[in-house]
């Protein structure tokens, strides 16, 4: 007897075991896969939301320090302003003794027989006018100026002879530059 065996049926059933195995493999991948993909996603995710929270914090340090900086420069400003009056103070104190000096200066330099009407003085030039006796008593103050200690270049402008009670008088009119460099 001969036996023969009918393979189809086993065939069949193996093709199917391997398909099974084949999509549970697939299916087991995917979801390996998958859970990756969402582990992955939240990671990221985690790292994104931590960045975006550094950024933040980066940002409202960045407002902190632009309030600082304007802060900082208003101080600037008033420290400048505060060194101008300073100096003008500062000014105003070497002034008051240069203006004694001058006087100071003055007085030794005006002879008898001169008289001071004006002084004006416009930066570093002093515009005097005065009455003399003579012309000799005018030249005796340009003299004296010029050797004057803050005084120099005295030049005469105009010089005026007219009679008065007093007799002869001449009305005289000078520049005189003051020698900041002396002081």
């Amino acid at each position: 007897m001969n036996k023969t065996f009918n393979l189809l049926p086993w065939r069949e059933t193996a093709r199917q075991l391997r398909r099974q195995a084949m999509l549970a493999t697939l299916l087991v991948t995917s979801i390996v896969g998958i859970m990756v993909v969402g582990f992955v996603y939240a990671m990221l995710s985690s790292q994104l939301d931590e960045i975006t929270g550094d950024i933040w914090v980066i940002d409202e340090e960045i407002t902190g320090l632009g309030a600082g900086v304007a802060e900082i420069e208003e101080l600037e400003a008033k420290k400048t302003e505060l060194i101008g009056k300073n100096r003008v103070l500062q000014n105003i104190q070497t002034s008051r003794s240069e203006t004694v000096r001058l006087f100071d200066e003055l007085v030794t330099a005006v002879p008898l027989g001169v008289t001071l009407r004006t002084l004006e003085r416009k930066s570093n030039s002093i515009s005097i006018s005065g009455v003399a006796r003579s012309n000799h008593d005018v030249a005796a103050l340009m003299k004296s100026l010029d050797r004057s200690y803050l005084l120099e270049n005295a030049k005469l402008e105009e010089i005026e002879e007219t009679g008065s009670a007093n007799g002869m008088e001449n009305i005289f009119y000078m520049q005189v530059e003051l020698d900041i460099a002396r002081e």
